[in-house]
């Protein structure tokens, strides 16, 4: 019973990798251009290239796939959309296909970019995506494309991804710039009229782990329980550090020019998660705190 870990050197997927090498399972990582620092068996496989992907899979026979590889730079993916297109949206049909024909459970990671942001409630399963920026839609595309190609995937929304990177050990994130911008004795501006569900890696890669030991199937969202600002929470980083908020300044998304837009709402509801796992998640403030000496 083998479980391939797409994408493992990649914030998520190191946090993947590293939980199933301490339960001792077995466990197969691939990455697309350094090995992660992790005691595994390392494959580099560029997903984009089909033949590649599909000689993995008849390698090694997965029964459990997870795909945590996607090009993730926002304003990367405005300025390379066929590259962006590439890896979110057809490499995720290719593996979502191969998995189904190995007969493999398969857990996908999407993103709350997928909402235009225009609601002020936090979005559900069941409201309708609108991306605006290709990030978003060739994400969203990857999302149809897996529930195309595969019967019963888990596909996971998380929102605002930090924590630490298991292959380094090194904080990993927005509230790893806030850190060393304030140990740096600098300013740090941060948005005001933004709203995110920060969602810490490690957090991320256990629900997905539960979700599919517990044979869920669908779409989930699966951010921290909460919605709040940038600057609030950098306000908590700031907290949990032990230093005065006089560093952080208040400010606006249009102080800052990007070649993509981003939701001005992008928060989450996670009651379905819960329901489906029987308990709440985490806090904003727990996750934080279960990471405290990265700090």
């Amino acid at each position: 019973m083998t479980t391939l870990v797409i994408g493992a050197n990649g914030l998520v997927g190191s946090n993947v990798l590293a939980q199933l090498v301490d339960e001792d399972a077995d466990i197969v990582g691939t990455y697309h251009s350094d090995p992660p620092a992790i005691d595994s068996t390392r494959y580099q496989v560029d997903i984009t290239v089909a033949d590649n992907v599909r000689a993995l899979f008849e390698d090694i026979e997965p029964s459990t796939v997870v795909n945590c590889a996607a090009m993730t730079d926002v304003d990367a993916c405005e300025q390379i959309p066929d590259r962006a297109n590439a890896v979110n949206k057809t490499a995720a049909a290719t593996v979502a296909e191969l998995s189904a024909k190995m007969g493999a459970d398969l857990a996908h990671f999407s993103t709350d970019y997928v909402f235009s942001g225009d609601q002020t409630a936090p979005y559900t399963e069941s409201d309708q995506p609108n991306p605006k920026q290709v990030y978003g839609k060739t994400k969203l595309s990857g999302e149809k494309a897996v529930f195309n190609r595969h019967p019963d995937p888990v596909v996971l929304r998380p929102s605002f991804v930090y924590g630490i990177h298991r292959a380094t050990n090194e904080l990993t994130g927005f509230p790893a710039w806030v850190r060393d911008q304030l140990q740096a004795g600098e300013d740090v501006p941060l948005f005001t009229d933004q709203h995110v569900s920060p969602t810490r890696a490690g957090q991320l890669s256990s629900v997905a782990r539960e979700l599919l030991e517990t044979g869920a199937t669908g779409l989930f969202h699966t951010t921290a329980r909460g919605c709040l600002t940038p600057f609030e929470f950098g306000t908590n980083i700031t907290a949990l550090m032990g230093l005065s908020e006089n560093r952080l300044v208040q400010s606006l998304r249009t102080d800052l020019n990007r070649d993509a837009p981003r939701p001005v709402n992008s928060c989450l509801a996670v009651d379905k998660v819960e329901s489906v796992l029987g308990r709440r998640q985490p806090t904003v403030e727990t996750d934080l705190e279960s990471i405290a000496t990265a700090f």
